[in-house]
């Protein structure tokens, strides 16, 4: 409209010079067409109220709306407003069964479901959440004359989970997990794609590791798995030794399962590794892990050194034949009934954490309240450090690379009061057992010195679960995939064009866990980040890929697995 204008003016300047009426008709037949069309935009441009300008900054007519992952459609659209969405007051009562009243004289929709009452004025920035003030970001307005308040804070107040899908941009009420089959393009060849989604900021979902017949070291179908287990979803795990005939077919990565790490096959050495917390915080990172023995009593004074010099482990629940000819190795009941290490050697028998027995042999009864240590090779030398009454624990030690190291952490085996905590002293620290006495008024402070890492996420967690594998695909939304870095030299991995899963995080905390018909690592890694992944890292894949959802296999793999990450209701 500008340039026209100017462009009007400079040639205004030149018809007097001309003295042609008709070139002045012409002008003044332009000033009319201009007149009106100036007329017309201001009339269109005028402001007509608070209905018009949401219509016209908010079209949204595209805004899915789920509800247990049913899609929900609207003869008057969800609307967008300031970062809210809003949803009509009479979908509220239809899909959530709540009563819906309205009272003119105050312009007040109120909602009722069981003992929930909520209370909003319209154009107000506070509602009654059974008569208690809380406040709204936007206020519930009418549009087009239909009532319209805000989703989430309604879904909330009601005791419904409701999550924004920023990737998917629509919203979910009442969503544990949806799954997706889609095909997609890159640089001309097409893969085919099954995917679960898992809302892990619903506080109904939780998250396991699954093993073979519930024995580390065995397999068994992911379908029998997921169904034990009254799984929603579940994705094979970690590699595993899948193609022996006559030894055990054991986990090729490490394992930490309720809590404890149940399997090292990597002592102290990193792996990408996917973990994650009781309360579904989760996490990809690169970490190493190991167990150390630790003394809490010992009867015998002459060897009360051992309380700082501690005792070795050299891995856990995984057969000699796969570790070394020498270690210290423990057994605990996730391994089943025996320890199953056929080689011989002494086992140290603990039940609730006092040595009870030695005995020689492979294949011991690992108590249920308890745990084999098995030595054997030149580590049988270290008997006489385990005498009968001597009380002992172990630690699981987690060392975190390009991770939230705050997650990585092992829980306690001691109740924890809820309105407090438990100081534990152990080894020779337990000398200070007196400066702890009844009555005394103690406090402590949380320190966090953080570098190159989001500080807001730098809080107390117990790790809950967790298996590795590798490579990792995304860090921080960056396609970062090195096989070699992680010593991933097998041309499987490395270079060739296979069957494919893995698992990845959103930003916004959703949990993708995904199969691929056919990719190599590096098409995997775009994929995931087509997909929504903030970080991704690649996990078993060829015959052992595999994915289930709700009583079906949307990818089914081609043998039993040593292990699965599911997905359960709480």
């Amino acid at each position: 409209m500008h340039y026209k204008k100017a462009h009007y003016r400079s040639k205004r300047a030149k018809h007097p010079q001309k003295g042609d009426e008709q070139v002045k008709n012409s002008y003044l037949k332009r000033v009319v067409v201009i007149m009106a069309c100036v007329f017309l935009l201001c009339v269109v441009l005028e402001p007509v109220g608070e209905i018009t300008q949401v219509k016209a900054q908010n079209n949204n007519t595209g805004i899915p709306i789920y509800i247990q992952g049913q899609k929900k459609t609207f003869d008057s659209p969800p609307i967008l407003k300031n970062g809210r969405v809003f949803l009509p007051i009479r979908y509220i009562s239809e899909y959530f069964g709540a009563q819906v009243g309205w009272d003119e004289q105050t312009r007040t929709v109120t909602v009722k479901q069981g003992s929930k009452t909520v209370s909003l004025q319209i154009g107000s920035s506070s509602a009654q959440v059974n008569e208690k003030e809380v406040s709204l970001d936007v206020p519930a307005f009418v549009n087009a004359g239909r009532t319209y308040v805000p989703l989430r804070f309604i879904g909330e107040a009601l005791g419904r989970f409701v999550d924004w899908d920023e990737t998917e941009r629509a919203v979910y009420v009442d969503t544990d997990a949806i799954s997706k089959s889609v095909q997609m393009n890159i640089n001309g060849k097409t893969f085919k794609i099954n995917m679960v989604k898992v809302f892990l900021n619903n506080p109904h979902v939780g998250l396991r590791i699954a093993y073979g017949q519930n024995q580390i070291g065995l397999t068994e179908s992911l379908m029998s798995m997921a169904q034990r287990s009254n799984a929603i979803a579940a994705i094979n795990g970690t590699f595993f030794r899948a193609y022996e005939t006559t030894n055990p077919k054991e986990p090729s990565g490490n394992l930490v399962i309720d809590g404890r790490i149940e399997h090292i096959c990597f002592r102290d050495n990193p792996a990408t590794t996917f973990g994650f917390t009781r309360d579904n915080k989760a996490d990809i990172a690169y970490v190493a892990m190991k167990i150390q023995g630790e003394y809490v009593s010992i009867p015998d004074p002459d060897n009360a050194w051992l309380f700082d010099q501690g005792w070795y482990v050299g891995t856990i629940n995984r057969s000699p034949i796969y570790w070394g000819s020498s270690s210290i190795n423990l057994y605990t009941p996730k391994r089943g009934p025996t320890t199953r290490a056929n080689n011989g050697g002494i086992n140290i028998v603990v039940q609730n954490d006092t040595v009870v027995d030695k005995k020689q042999g492979s294949n011991v009864s690992i108590p249920k309240n308890g745990y084999i240590i098995h030595l054997y090779g030149s580590e049988v030398r270290y008997a006489d450090w385990f005498q009968k009454g001597y009380q002992i624990t172990y630690s699981d030690i987690y060392r975190v690379q390009q991770g939230n190291a705050d997650i990585w952490k092992q829980g306690s085996n001691v109740s924890i009061p809820k309105n407090g905590y438990i100081i534990h002293l152990y080894g020779s620290e337990v000398r200070y057992a007196d400066w702890f006495q009844k009555g005394y008024q103690i406090t402590y402070s949380d320190i966090y010195r953080v570098q190159q890492g989001n500080a807001d996420i730098w809080k107390q967690g117990v790790i809950e679960g967790a298996l590795s594998a590798g490579p990792r695909l995304i860090t921080n939304g960056k396609i970062t995939v090195n096989p070699v870095a992680e010593h991933y030299t097998i041309p499987k991995i490395t270079e060739y064009s296979t069957a494919r899963s893995a698992l990845g995080l959103t930003k916004d905390n959703k949990l993708l866990m995904v199969t691929v018909n056919s990719a190599k690592i590096e098409e995997l890694a775009t994929i995931m980040q087509k997909l929504g992944a903030y970080n991704a890292m690649n996990i078993d894949g060829g015959a052992s890929s595999g994915l289930y959802y709700k009583g079906k296999m949307l990818t089914t793999p081609g043998r039993d697995l040593s292990n699965a990450l599911i997905v359960v209701h709480k």
